[in-house]
């Protein structure tokens, strides 16, 4: 076969010819919010209009040349939102100009030169055909390996098809590790030697499984899985998020979206019902996404409100049913696959999971709600989803999520009562209801991807919202020496592994950093644990600290954590060591908001760009150890080490990142990149 048969041009007329004629309109559909159950009454068209891997002889083989043809995806990524190649342009300007591209959500190659693949619009059969036939031509050419390996062995092939339509689901997928060269085995374990007496104590843990079963019940903070990086139980592949062998319904949020790789993680992609959260400002925006999707019955859209000052839909959030628990997972990352460790493992994120069960007819009863439970259902109902889908969460026990609070950004301007709800307030108001409230000195650790145009009033803002106190009413000015944030230097992304052509959503404007009002000393350099990687979380560390010596080059990490001289006490005997913010918000007014005085109504309001979402993760331990804990502090320095960072946290929330670190300023200058 010759090798330009990928580009066919009489293919391409085909495939052009398909499209223009399968125009019908819409006249099944399903209902996304009513139960699993009622799906067989309406859903009879789906699996002409989205890809089913699972049917027919030869599904193995076009699951594989799926996976293969995913390897040209290597270049890159040019500008775009949706397609899920574009620069993640979220914070801190408000011009026309520099509001995000709104490019359709249609399926894209990675290069602009190269035909896609598969186009989100409306497939027919004769078109399903003829891809087939391409991608298995593809696959003959190509190596068998792929970007992110295929889930099933070969030799698991013959019995999976014996297996039963019931037995299916139970199948485990295939959890090897990934090949690594051995150059990045070296580098590896040369990063770690350092660290080797905190590592060896910390025990191995089960990797995530991408069966579908509850395995988070307390929940769990986890890093994306980056090919070429050993597994040792502290990351995350995408399909062990999604568990899709059984998931009845999947809301999933996200600010970038690339569809050709989200359908290709899915096994029966036409039995899941969708309802995507995404970003249309514009009216005619969301009247085109519609228009390409109203073919496709299992697949509803949702678009925020974005009135005004709103110019980004930043949050990212799924809500994932299966039959017995839902699953809810709060990540950095976007719904593309190189923000989940795959196109060569160049970029890193982090994970919130929970599992929640089915409740049972005796759990059935009115119970309280968690503020967890509310504050989800608050923000799920401002984003404008479906009441029905909302309700749907009573059917699930929340009880687990009391050790959590959920914290969000509502785009728009919020008084009174819905004023302390979100942004920073929200991050005060979560602090307080968690006990964790204190007038202690505490050190800011906040590792970003973005950073806007910071000033000294915002970064107090932030600072007394992380102690929880009313920041209309306190002082906080020891910030400045408390207040480090972590973005990663020029040389730092030219030396990773992707180099500077992977640090497309890092974003940072040379203008603000060397303005006048900057805080120039709070940056440091953002060099991750795992050799060769970017980040893309969004995590602030807190450290309560009454420590006259601290360095401000002491400490680096993209989480929040909050650590007392004394460890707070919490009202059922427990101790808080520290805790941390994981989830999308960068380090920008646009993402926490400001509060400015209205001229009309002559009160204050909090004015919000974005829409984002997080978790508010606490590191608790019995009476018993936090008593003996505090023995051994008195004889300690008050120095804040990345021993202790680890040790505090890593039972709980992944250290990514490399400390102490050091100062951004002429000599280490800052990463300037997509602005």
């Amino acid at each position: 076969m010759d090798h330009e048969d990928d580009y066919d041009p009489a293919l391409r007329a085909a495939l052009a010819a398909s499209m223009r004629g399968q125009t019908t309109p819409q006249n099944d559909f399903v209902d996304l919010t009513g139960d699993s159950g009622d799906e067989s009454k309406s859903h009879t068209t789906a699996e002409a209009n989205v890809i089913d891997i699972e049917d027919e002889e030869s599904d193995d083989d076009l699951r594989q040349a799926i996976a293969l043809s995913m390897q040209e995806m290597q270049q890159s990524p040019p500008d775009g939102v949706l397609n899920g190649r574009g620069s993640d342009k979220t914070d801190g300007t408000t011009t026309d100009s520099d509001k995000p591209a709104h490019v359709s959500p249609k399926l894209r190659s990675a290069s602009e030169t190269v035909p896609p693949v598969v186009n989100f619009g409306i497939p027919g059969l004769d078109r399903k055909k003829l891809e087939e036939e391409r991608l298995a031509r593809v696959a003959k050419r190509k190596a068998e390996s792929s970007i992110s390996p295929p889930p099933l062995k070969r030799d698991a092939k013959v019995a999976r098809r014996d297996a039963s339509p019931e037995k299916i689901s139970e199948l485990k997928l295939t959890e090897g590790l990934p090949v690594t060269s051995a150059q990045a085995l070296a580098n590896s374990k040369k990063s770690a030697a350092s660290r080797a007496s905190t590592q060896e104590s910390k025990p191995k843990t089960a990797q995530p499984s991408s069966s579908p079963s509850p395995q988070f019940l307390q929940g769990v903070v986890k890093k994306t899985w980056a090919f070429g990086y050993a597994r040792n139980g502290d990351d995350i592949k995408i399909e062990e998020v999604l568990q899709t062998a059984d998931l009845e319904l999947a809301i999933l949020s996200a600010f970038q979206w690339d569809m050709e790789w989200v359908f290709t993680k899915f096994r029966t992609p036409s039995k899941t019902r969708f309802m995507m959260v995404m970003q249309a400002k514009e009216e005619s925006t969301r009247l085109q996404y519609q228009e390409e999707t109203a073919n496709m019955p299992n697949i509803r859209l949702c678009f925020p409100p974005m009135e005004g000052q709103v110019n980004c839909m930043h949050s990212k959030l799924m809500l994932l049913f299966h039959p017995e628990y839902l699953r809810i997972v709060v990540p950095s990352a976007n719904m593309v696959p190189y923000d989940w460790g795959e196109q060569g493992g160049v970029m890193e994120n982090s994970v919130f999971l929970i599992d929640l069960p089915k409740k049972s007819a005796q759990d059935a009863a009115d119970a309280p709600r968690t503020a967890f439970h509310e504050e989800l259902a608050y923000f799920l109902k401002a984003s404008t989803l479906h009441e029905n889908i909302i309700a749907k969460l009573s059917s699930f026990d929340f009880k687990e999520t009391s050790h959590y609070a959920f914290v969000h950004t509502v785009g728009g301007s919020h008084f009174g009562e819905a004023m302390t709800r979100t942004g920073h307030c929200g991050l005060a108001r979560a602090v307080k209801s968690m006990g964790l409230e204190t007038q202690d000195l505490i050190n800011i650790d906040f590792v970003t991807s973005s950073i806007g145009s910071l000033t000294d009033e915002f970064m107090r803002s932030i600072y007394l919202s992380a102690q929880g106190v009313d920041a209309q009413r306190a002082t906080g000015s020891e910030w400045k020496s408390r207040f480090r944030v972590y973005y990663p230097s020029e040389q730092t992304v030219s030396q990773s592994k992707g180099s500077r052509r992977s640090a497309g959503t890092i974003c940072f404007q040379e203008k603000w950093f060397i303005g006048p009002k900057f805080p120039r000393n709070a940056l440091h350099d953002c060099i991750s644990r795992r050799e060769g990687l970017l980040m893309h979380n969004k995590v602030h560390t807190l450290f309560f600290h009454n420590s006259e010596n601290w360095s401000s080059t002491d400490e680096y990490f993209k989480m929040m954590f909050v650590r007392p001289e004394t460890s707070i006490k919490l009202s059922d005997g427990s101790s808080c060591r520290g805790w941390a913010y994981v989830g999308s918000a960068n380090l920008s007014e646009s993402a926490w908001g400001k509060v400015v005085q209205d001229r009309i109504r002559k009160e204050p309001k909090l004015n919000c760009r974005n829409w984002e979402c997080g978790v508010l993760v606490p590191i608790t331990e019995s009476p018993s150890a936090s008593t003996s804990d505090e023995e051994e502090k008195k004889d300690e320095s008050n120095s804040v080490a990345e021993g202790d960072i680890v040790q505090i946290f890593s039972s709980m929330v992944p250290v990514p990142m490399r400390v102490p670190a050091p100062s951004l300023g002429r000599e280490l200058k800052p990463w300037y990149g997509a602005w």
